[in-house]
């Protein structure tokens, strides 16, 4: 088998798709218990060893800039980065993944989904009930030289900003439901109320893609759960080597939004895109994104 043959610019088709249609062959299956499994062997080669090296040696496609304001390019730090770890990827098979990873449907790529940058971000808000964020945007505002309205200071600002906005039946602070819920003041017969903003109004997060590569885009990594016979954690015991599919250290990604200004009822500028975007940037770097960041996975300088 010449697994050259099967090379696919789409590394997502490979990892899910190419991978089962061009391994699975009759001699190795077999059936345990009235269900259908891969052999697993502890000698020779692994089927899946010729395959991977296709996948770790994925290169980039490039992809055009999406939003509105300047983009944010973090670059990811060891040990790496994993994203879709719930996906299943699991064969029970020596040298296959067991844990699942996504990749963009169309590219192929490994992207961040915009929807997991917004959840990281939300989460920030909540932090020292919401002193993380104050403190952070404090500096954000006070640094900014280019406010399009000076007459309010900064302290009024945050004031307006973490007011709760108490017609809403929650009394979150109104940046919050501003940013992530797409609420804001519009015109109604002639005045400006609290409502619901236009869906081409409200701040948009996109997926982050990858756009540099200092060595490699992709490659292995392994965790070793320890049980003994019960099934209980034991350092000493039992070692069971979990290969996972990660984005390596020295991968630059593109943090992509279509962000608006947020003005208050009278039409005071309370928070703009730029600041916002520099409040972004902070709270990524300092929280990171994805599986396993607390032990140092999804970092980014």
């Amino acid at each position: 088998m010449n697994w050259n043959d099967f090379i696919s610019p789409n590394t997502g088709l490979l990892f899910y798709k190419l991978l089962y249609k061009q391994w699975v062959i009759l001699d190795k299956l077999a059936i345990e218990n009235g269900e259908l499994k891969f052999k697993i062997s502890d000698k020779g080669k692994s089927p899946f060893d010729d395959f991977y090296k296709i996948i770790y040696g994925a290169d980039l496609e490039p992809i055009p800039q999406r939003g509105n304001i300047d983009p944010i390019e973090l670059t990811t730090i060891y040990p790496g980065l994993l994203v879709g770890s719930g996906y299943s990827h699991y064969t029970k098979a020596r040298g296959d993944a067991s844990l699942g990873f996504y990749f963009d449907h169309t590219t192929g790529l490994p992207v961040i989904p915009g929807s997991s940058v917004k959840g990281v971000l939300r989460s920030a808000f909540e932090k020292a009930n919401g002193n993380y964020v104050k403190e952070l945007l404090k500096s954000i505002l006070e640094e900014d030289k280019k406010e399009e309205n000076n007459s309010m200071t900064s302290k009024e600002k945050m004031e307006k900003l973490w007011e709760p906005a108490k017609e809403t039946g929650k009394a979150l602070p109104r940046i919050v439901w501003h940013i992530f819920e797409g609420k804001g003041y519009i015109e109604k017969n002639g005045k400006n109320v609290w409502d619901y903003l236009p869906m081409h109004q409200r701040d948009v997060f996109l997926d982050a893609f990858p756009v540099k590569v200092k060595n490699k885009l992709l490659g292995n990594d392994y965790i070793t759960p320890h049980k003994d016979k019960d099934g209980n954690y034991n350092p000493l015991k039992n070692p069971n080597p979990i290969q996972f599919l990660k984005v390596m250290p020295g991968v630059t990604f593109r943090f992509e939004f279509i962000l608006r200004d947020f003005r208050d009822e009278n039409g005071n500028t309370l928070i703009t895109a730029d600041n916002k975007r520099d409040l972004f940037k902070d709270i990524l770097q300092d929280l990171g994104i994805g599986a396993k960041t607390n032990v140092g996975y999804g970092q980014f300088k």
